[in-house]
């Protein structure tokens, strides 16, 4: 070690001891760990709002709101953001698609009971349409998928509930069969 006199003799009085090039690299990560960690912030803050639009879009399709050449374009904006989902966000898309789904196959089963013999032909029609929906938008979730078959639909626990839901499906299958639509099998 040098004598205190000898150190104190190469800097000179009021300046700063010289660092090594430790010092510099360190200073310089913490400078870029900082810059990096700002841009992600900035990036993840400006990031669009992917599960606010699948779920609009989903909306309108199930809700038979859109025209043929607006469904195939609904129907590829989906795929567009599910490519850019992260998989939690797949799977939230994926839950409220299926709630929706059955929320309103629920509503379709007891409008078409309730409706007279003559008006039910329509509502298997709507029927059909809503379940042709879900399964594009199910498959447009899914990327990796290898088919658009979809998977299979619990019927209600509830035995009255799952008759309705039996007797509905086979109404759709006959409308199908005069439209010349073929229907997933679990639809």
């Amino acid at each position: 070690a040098a004598p205190a006199g000898k150190a104190a003799a190469e800097v000179p009085a009021g300046a700063e001891p010289r660092r090594g090039r430790g010092g510099l690299a360190i200073a310089g990560s913490v400078a870029a760990v900082v810059a990096l960690a700002a841009a992600g912030w900035m990036l993840r803050s400006s990031r669009p709002d992917l599960l606010g639009s699948t779920a609009a879009i989903q909306s309108g399709l199930l809700e038979g709101r859109l025209d043929e050449a607006a469904r195939k374009q609904a129907v590829a904006e989906v795929i567009r953001n599910a490519d850019r989902m992260t998989k939690e966000e797949l799977d939230s898309a994926r839950k409220s698609l299926d709630e929706e789904w059955q929320r309103l196959r629920d509503l379709a089963i007891d409008a078409f009971f309730a409706a007279p013999e003559g008006e039910r032909a329509s509502l298997a029609d709507r029927g059909i349409d809503l379940t042709i929906a879900y399964r594009k938008l199910r498959f447009g979730l899914s990327p990796q998928a290898r088919d658009d078959g979809g998977r299979r639909q619990r019927p209600p626990k509830d035995r009255e509930r799952r008759k309705l839901f039996e007797r509905y499906g086979e109404a759709l299958v006959a409308q199908a069969k005069k439209r010349g639509i073929a229907l997933p099998e679990w639809q």
